[in-house]
């Protein structure tokens, strides 16, 4: 008898996590808001130091019904021809679904932008690694401390992911990958009050949102000179129960 409810309690332990999981849905879609199919899709705890789980996409671009333990998590959806698309996100009791939206290689070989040697955007970032540092500012009324907070530093491709501390004074120093880089822009991630603030770091903010490769949702932040100022705007609520959205870039 002993053994047995040793048994039950056993099991009611490793069922735990379940018991205040959250079930949700993910979709990867054009920009046009049309399903991907048999796209693979990953997603992987930030919090805990476990393996990406993988899913594949249905036709109508949907994986299945999904259930993690409320957390920030990294969704990353990966398919031949694409573009990664990469987001942090926070899974709760209002998460139903998340959406990635995703973005064609073959677009960015496009008129205009088909020699990137010859781009402007790549010239910002061509040339050995060099320091970058940079400071947060917050401008959250009441403020609030960036100070000891933990930044994910990271390319638009989901590479190079690094976290990093901010100091007393609300500021990190990275190092800028080593040039020549087109499409993996750098990235700085903040999760903080269970909201996510995305920023691409770049030169010439105005040439990269006309070629309109870096992600929807993200604030290019400009570089001048070694620095980079970055203003922590009032969080806005997202919509309860709709989802949240991560977008790559525009599509089709």
């Amino acid at each position: 008898m002993a053994r047995t409810r040793w048994i039950i309690w056993l099991l009611l332990l490793l069922q735990q996590p379940l018991l205040h999981a959250t079930e949700l849905r993910i979709r990867a879609v054009y920009a046009s808001h049309i399903g991907v199919s048999d796209l693979e899709v990953t997603v992987r705890s930030l919090e805990n130091a476990t393996s990406p789980q993988r899913y594949f996409t249905d036709s109508s671009g949907w994986t299945p019904f999904l259930k993690f333990p409320n957390g920030l998590y990294q969704v990353r959806g990966i398919g031949k021809g694409f573009m990664n698309a990469v987001s942090e996100v926070f899974i709760d009791d209002s998460t139903t679904e998340v959406v990635l939206e995703m973005r064609t290689k073959p677009n960015i070989d496009g008129p205009g932008i088909d020699s990137p040697p010859s781009s402007p955007l790549l010239n910002q970032v061509t040339g050995p690694a060099r320091k970058l540092s940079i400071h947060f500012h917050s401008i959250i009324a009441p403020k609030t401390s960036i100070a000891r907070a933990r930044i994910l530093f990271r390319d638009s491709e989901g590479n190079g992911e690094k976290w990093i501390e901010t100091d007393s004074s609300e500021t990190i120093a990275v190092d800028l990958p080593e040039g020549p880089t087109f499409l993996a822009l750098p990235m700085v991630i903040l999760p903080i009050d269970r909201t996510i603030f995305a920023f691409v770091l770049l030169q010439d903010c105005s040439t990269s949102e006309s070629l309109g490769i870096f992600p929807h949702g993200a604030v290019c932040v400009p570089i001048r000179n070694s620095s980079a100022e970055i203003e922590i705007p009032i969080p806005i609520p997202t919509s309860q129960g709709h989802g949240q959205v991560a977008r790559s870039s525009e599509s089709e």
